[in-house]
């Protein structure tokens, strides 16, 4: 799982990341990487390439992901306001491989050294549920998409009946607060934004064990949006 807030950080949703981190890897295990490799699978029926950016990079699972589904990835940018989490990620890949920026993506979205920037593919996977105002996240972000380059998101339904707030809330030992989304208000805001919904697909994922219950997985929605376009020069 990634990690990422809006411009205004839950101080404990840091703290908790920062005290998780040593353990993340480890605990989340196979786990993570299969989640990840769902997303991969779709990006590498999508076909993009090229300058990846990794919206709450965590420990760098959905980066190593895209890397053993072959998606040849020119340069990598990995943004995420967890140090401790950027610490379990960087011995993962070579230091000349990789551009890691701790950093808020609000404030990120906010740097006109990081607008002028353009990517071939963003991926904000497993983080959506922790961003306070993901439509505007989204629109940022696809402002900084390359013309027929790709965004990868995961998100977690309101309406879902696979899962409530109880149940994030015992996986996640009640640390921070969690925001969901209905499909429609994702589905609007990457269309305002110019992009257009190219993959869509459920899955079931990470399994929570709430205290005195039966295992329980999440319901996230996987979906690829492309801007579509002429070439630029």
């Amino acid at each position: 799982m990634s990690y990422g807030t809006n411009s205004t950080p839950n101080l404990n949703s840091h703290k908790y990341y920062e005290a998780f981190a040593p353990q993340y890897d480890v605990v989340t295990g196979e786990e993570d990487r299969e989640f990840n490799n769902r997303v991969a699978e779709a990006v590498a029926r999508s076909q993009a390439q090229g300058r990846l950016l990794d919206v709450g990079a965590g420990t760098g699972e959905t980066i190593l992901a895209l890397l053993r589904y072959g998606i040849p990835l020119s340069a990598i940018t990995a943004i995420d306001p967890s140090r401790g989490m950027l610490n379990e990620l960087s011995p993962k890949l070579p230091e000349e491989r990789i551009r890691i920026v701790q950093r808020d993506v609000g404030d990120f979205l906010t740097d006109p050294k990081e607008l002028r920037q353009r990517y071939d593919l963003i991926t904000c996977v497993s983080c959506l549920e922790l961003i306070q105002d993901a439509p505007s996240i989204l629109g940022g972000l696809a402002g900084i998409l390359a013309v027929n380059g790709v965004m990868a998101i995961t998100y977690v339904e309101q309406t879902d009946p696979s899962i409530s707030k109880q149940i994030m809330r015992a996986a996640f030992d009640d640390a921070y607060t969690l925001h969901y989304y209905p499909e429609e208000i994702i589905d609007n805001s990457i269309a305002m934004s110019g992009l257009t919904t190219i993959f869509k697909q459920r899955v079931y994922a990470y399994t929570r064990r709430p205290p005195g219950e039966a295992p329980q997985d999440v319901m996230y929605t996987v979906q690829l949006a492309r801007r579509f376009g002429a070439a630029e020069d």
